[in-house]
């Protein structure tokens, strides 16, 4: 019986010493998410309450409280009591670094120690940000980890910390009041619904589950919600609204309106006087008849898209978001004339969307109240009210109105609109589409033929008054932007037998643009022209327009046909300004257009203005995130960002010009037709140039008013003293070269005339002095990676090959050869020709000073320029050594950049002879790829990816570069991030006590090399390192002469002339993942390895090993607890331990003389070539395998 209870107090104790003793409680939460923890204390106002988190110096304070209070916060922490008096904490937003044992305490005495562990999982990390409308319904997913499938899942609010709900059984929906949960365990989220929502319903609130561990129990949130809940309104571009946010108008307090931003609510207006009105610029918010707090917001904007707060006091307030709709149909205001007596008709047209609504007719009176005036019925049915009617065509989406016997009180501002008001929490406005600004006159009987007539602009003082002033003619509208241009149809016939002219209005009268009286078809004046096009119209084009270009336009032809058209001038920072764009005859042409945010929905077309004024349309948008092709040209709309892209293949010397990027406006049928245009584009057609001059001097000069309308394809040269025409192309060029010139200077100075108005408009397309970086073939690289590149150019051996690196004092070289070699080096640049004959490049180690445009060319004519940008991202660079076994599974990780998350990731190898080879590539997301013996993982939620190589053989050792393929522009290249060394050996059961290894640095000047094991001096003479393990075991069993007790091992620098071989050399340090696999690691290990020259080499060869017969000097130990069988055995003795390295160092002679005797040379005993890297062409395709 003793016997027994010894045995199991000696089991008992060994399990506590290799469990260790039970500190505290364990829970588990995840990144991103948020835990509540009942820690089983009591919360106590009157003793001190504290968090504290153990570290190595003790228990360092979240939080310390010695007052009365029942709850303290300390940014994401919180301890407070519950409503049962229970010590409670709430952590927000967790994070891998809050990972660690927390004590909560009460007083000196009584306290919890838990241990906290945040995990990672794709699922759960962030906050998800909902918005919900007043008495409609929100819905909202939560996504949860695999193992809580089977758990309760809880609906918590984070305001009161009160769970709402919880899901029960398995696919069974569970409501409570307003609320409903359904857990979907196949796809692992449960959703929420809350029906008829309400103000209180916003805020936020946590998913998560219920655990309890020991005695702690805690609620482990896995996703936030935030719940924004506001009112929703409607407006039209161009249009009104006026809304009632169901507050009282309170003069005794500020009432304010703000809009939401990110920075917060910005006010928009802010009042803290008596008054019952207040205006700022298109806002104006007053109390209406009923007291009630009514906003007008007036020439509606894509912009004014936001939610907006308005507000009476510190405390009451309401959360409204207006959406801005942009339809044809809509906006803008309509200047009616009626006669006193008479009857006054307008029409007003309707979204279809608001086909069956009640249609309402409001005044807007000189005091701003809202009236209403009279709204539609029943459908097809006219209605009356006094003098006024009113008729709904639903068949046409318009409403008429009659005004019978008009006077003078019924001039002033009609607004057309309907009424909205969904439910009973739903905000009430009015949504206004259409102004109608009536003027009222007595009936003249004579009106004079050439009218002198001031329009004075609308400020932002006067857009709430009304005035009956006469109106000369009804106006057309159009809008375009600061720096951009306009074409104009103002709806007239030109006439080369009446007189032509523009004049702009100002208050002396319709001041002259031009005046034309002759037979001309065009004429022009600075910026402005105007001429006929193919169809006989009348048409202006207006170029860079500015600020002050904002007015009315009459456009007339002889004395009675006129139309006066007002312009707006907007800025917007995407447009105006003019891009000069280069392109190569036979190459494809890029370039983009930026747009506003109002047009963003509207077709984008492009337009060419040719020699001959033509405006003529070459493509346009179509469908949203959908390309459209037209020949040569296609074009892609991406409204994401606000910009279209055009392409322009197999450019010709034809597509040369000026193209204007803008979109096509047309009302209705009463409107202005016109284009407006925000972006022009110069480009200029280049053939490619054999020979650049090296210091080339040219001068531009300016464009002045008087060149607007002028072209040349190439600058005019001055030569021997004279100025020739500038009618001069890039064929005209290459075909005269080849003529006998007189001498030209070394340094030509080139100088671009100014070119009269008298070229009628003929387009300037002259060359950009620099091209843009768009237009550069680009290719990123990452700090201490690495990057091959194809620069689309075949390798010629009869022809000098050269890369240079673009500086202000010209191209600088980095590689020259005029050999016959395949393959030249130079520190970290090489050059070479692969497999398939390709120019090929690999820069490896880049530096951030690697940033640059670089030259490649063969022979003086064919070169490509390529743009190579070094990014610096904490993820990547740097060479990762790995060891591994013979026949077991190695293993490795290579980080990758966030915006590298979505590619294709590819293992390369770097072999012997160093041939870039595709081993295997990433496919779908989240799937394993298997080829042979490598597996390859993409886990896109860490960014990494990591390798799996099976069965492990001599042939995996070397150098792997862990990369993705990229294809920018014509230029083909491999960017890798990661470089690992793969070093495989066998496994060793002994190693030497005290063997003397040196090992020297690596330097620059053999990043090429490799050998697979170091050259060994022996009695003076260099002997192949080709010596295996299995070499070793079999011979060191043979007679062997005395060798010295401590051999000294000296590893030769290899040098450059074993162009690019691979140095496979033993890794220094191993991961952390290898460091067991090994029985013994020699003390002091003195190695001399290859010198600095080898930084890029990696060696197979093993360590020096002895067979499995010897045995190492340690003591072995082994307990062994089996049911009542305790034991200790101990085996060694220092005897058997000389005797064994005795016999070590006699089996390491005998290696050393074998090997002399064996082999005697300097080459590769098994017959190996050095031969150049030729990475196969095709085989860098993005498919291959």
């Amino acid at each position: 019986m003793k016997t027994l209870q010894l045995k199991m107090k000696i089991f008992i104790s060994i399990l506590y010493l290799i469990s260790g003793p039970v500190c505290c409680s364990d829970v588990f939460v995840y990144s991103g998410g948020s835990v509540i923890l009942f820690p089983d204390l009591m919360w106590d106002v009157n003793n001190t309450k504290y968090i504290c988190r153990m570290e190595q110096t003790g228990c360092r304070n979240v939080i310390k409280d010695q007052t009365n209070s029942k709850s303290v916060t300390s940014g994401r922490f919180k301890m407070y009591s519950n409503v049962d008096g229970e010590f409670t904490v709430l952590i927000r937003e967790l994070n891998p670094q809050d990972s660690a044992v927390y004590r909560f305490g009460v007083g000196n005495e009584k306290y919890k120690d838990i241990k906290l562990t945040v995990q990672s999982d794709s699922c759960c990390e962030g906050i998800k940000r909902i918005k919900a409308y007043l008495g409609e319904t929100a819905t909202f997913k939560c996504s949860y980890p695999d193992e809580f499938k089977t758990n309760n899942k809880y609906l918590t609010n984070l305001n009161n910390q009160n769970t709402i709900i919880y899901t029960g059984k398995e696919a069974q929906k569970e409501q409570k009041d307003r609320f409903s949960i359904f857990d979907d365990r196949r796809s692992k989220f449960f959703s929420v619904n809350i029906s008829d929502v309400t103000e209180d319903d916003g805020g936020v609130y946590l998913c998560g589950v219920w655990k309890k561990e020991t005695s702690v129990g805690y609620y482990s949130y896995f996703r936030e919600i935030q719940l924004q809940v506001t009112g929703q309104v409607f407006g039209y571009l161009a249009g009104s609204i006026t809304l009632l946010p169901n507050l009282q108008w309170d003069v005794n307090n500020t009432r304010y309106m703000c809009k939401m931003e990110q920075s917060g609510c910005v006010n928009i207006i802010k009042d803290q006087t008596q008054s019952n009105a207040v205006t700022s610029g298109r806002f104006k918010m007053y109390s209406n008849t009923a007291g009630n707090f009514t906003v007008l917001i007036r020439e509606l904007k894509p912009q004014d898209s936001a939610v907006y707060r308005f507000g009476v006091g510190n405390g009451k307030h309401k959360d409204i978001e207006l959406t801005v709709q942009n339809d044809s149909c809509c906006g803008g205001i309509g200047k009616m004339k009626a006669y006193l007596g008479e009857t006054a008709t307008f029409k007003c047209s309707y979204p279809e969307e608001l086909k069956t609504k009640n249609k309402r007719l409001i005044n807007l009176d000189n005091r701003n109240n809202v009236s209403p005036i009279i709204y539609t019925g029943k459908e097809a049915q006219k209605e009356q009210n006094g003098r006024f009617s009113i008729f709904d065509d639903r068949s046409s989406n318009v409403f008429s109105v009659n005004i019978s016997d008009v006077t003078e009180d019924d001039g002033g501002l009609y607004l057309c609109g309907v009424w909205v008001w969904k439910n009973e929490k739903s905000v009430r406005y009015y949504s206004y589409f259409r102004e109608i600004q009536l003027q009222v006159n007595e009936k003249s009987t004579v009106l004079p033929e050439t009218p002198s007539t001031t329009t004075e602009p609308t400020t932002a003082s006067t857009y709430w008054t009304t005035s009956t002033a006469p109106v000369a003619e009804t106006t057309g509208q159009v809008f375009a932007y600061s720096g951009g241009s306009v074409i104009l149809f103002p709806t007239l016939q030109w006439d080369v037998n009446n007189t032509r002219y523009m004049c702009k209005m100002e208050q002396s009268g319709c001041v002259n643009i031009i005046k034309d009286q002759t037979q001309s078809k065009s004429v022009t004046s600075g910026r402005f022209k105007m001429y006929s096009n193919t169809a006989g119209n009348f048409t202006v084009l207006i170029r860079e327009l500015k600020p002050q270009d904002s007015a009315v336009y009459r456009f007339g032809v002889g004395n009675g046909k006129h139309k006066d058209i007002e312009l707006t001038v907007q800025n917007d920072s995407c447009c105006g300004g003019i891009g000069k764009m280069k392109a190569y005859l036979g190459e494809t042409a890029t370039f983009k257009c930026s747009y506003p945010e109002e047009l963003k929905t509207n077709y984008k077309y492009l337009i060419n203005l040719n020699n001959q004024t033509i405006v003529k349309e070459i493509i346009y948008t179509g469908k949203e995130a959908q390309k459209e092709q037209n020949g040569r040209f296609s074009i892609f709309d991406d409204r994401s960002s606000n910009v279209f892209s055009v392409n322009i293949s197999d450019v010709t010397e034809d597509d040369g010009g000026l193209y204007l990027c803008g979109v096509w406006v047309w009302k209705n049928e009463k409107s202005v037709r016109y284009y407006s245009y925000f972006r022009e584009i110069q480009l200029q057609v280049n053939e490619k140039s054999t020979v650049l001059p090296e210091t080339p001097s040219t001068t531009t000069e300016p464009t002045t008013a008087s060149t607007y309308w002028t072209t040349s394809t190439a600058p005019v040269a001055e030569t021997t003293g004279k100025k020739h025409s500038a009618r001069v192309t890039t064929a005209w060029l290459l075909k005269h070269s080849k003529e006998k010139t007189t001498a030209l200077p070394e340094t030509p100075s080139t100088t671009m005339e100014p070119t009269t108005a008298t070229t009628d408009w003929a387009i300037i397309a002259a060359p950009a002095a620099e091209t843009s970086d768009d237009h550069l073939r680009q290719v990123f690289g990452y700090l201490a990676g690495s990057i091959t590149l194809l620069p689309n150019l075949q390798w010629d051996v009869d022809n000098t090959r050269y890369m240079c690196k673009m500086e202000q004092s010209g191209c600088v070289n980095i590689i020259k050869d005029q050999t016959q070699s395949n393959a030249v080096t130079s520190g970290r640049f090489k050059m070479y020709s692969n497999t398939a004959g390709n120019f090929t490049v690999l820069i490896r180690e880049l530096k951030p000073q690697d940033s640059a445009v670089y030259r490649f060319g063969v022979g003086n004519g064919k070169h490509k320029d390529i743009k190579l940008t070094v990014q610096n991202d904490s993820c990547c660079g740097g060479i990762k050594r790995i060891k591994a076994y013979l026949g077991e599974t190695a293993t490795f990780k290579c980080s990758y950049p966030e915006e590298l998350k979505t590619n294709s990731k590819r293992l390369i190898n770097l072999n012997n002879q160093t041939i870039v080879k595709v081993i295997i590539y990433t496919e779908k997301e989240a799937q394993k790829e298997q080829k042979d013996r490598f597996s390859i993982f993409d886990d896109r939620s860490s960014n990494v990816f990591s390798v799996n190589i099976s069965d492990v053989r001599e042939d995996d050792g070397g150098l792997y570069l862990c990369g993705v393929w990229k294809n920018e522009k014509s230029v083909l290249y491999y960017s890798y991030f990661r470089e690992i060394q793969l070093q495989v050996n066998e496994k060793s059961t002994v190693l030497p006590e005290t063997p003397s290894t040196t090992t020297e640095p690596t330097t620059a000047s053999t990043y090429w090399t490799t050998s697979t094991a170091p050259v060994a001096e022996t009695t003076g003479k260099k002997h192949s390192a080709w010596v295996t393990t299995a070499w070793l075991l079999k011979h060191s069993k043979e007679k062997t002469t005395a060798l010295p007790e401590t051999p000294s091992t000296t590893m030769e620098p290899t040098t450059a002339t074993t162009d690019w071989a691979i140095i496979a050399a033993p890794a220094a340090e191993t991961s952390d993942d290898h460091l067991q696999k090994s029985s013994a690691l020699p003390e002091s290990p003195s190695t001399t390895m290859t010198t600095a020259t080898a930084s890029w080499t990696a060696s197979t060869a093993p360590a020096a090993e002895t067979s499995d017969g010897h045995l190492s000097s340690s003591v072995i130990i082994t307990v062994c607890i089996c049911g009542t069988l305790i034991g200790l055995l101990l085996i060694g003795g220092l005897a058997v331990i000389y005797k064994l390295r005795y016999h070590m160092m006699l089996d390491l002679a005998s290696i050393g003389q074998k090997a002399e005797k064996n082999y005697k040379g300097d080459g590769d005993p098994r017959g190996n070539q050095y031969i150049s890297m030729g990475p196969v062409y095709r085989s860098l395709d993005s498919n291959t395998n």
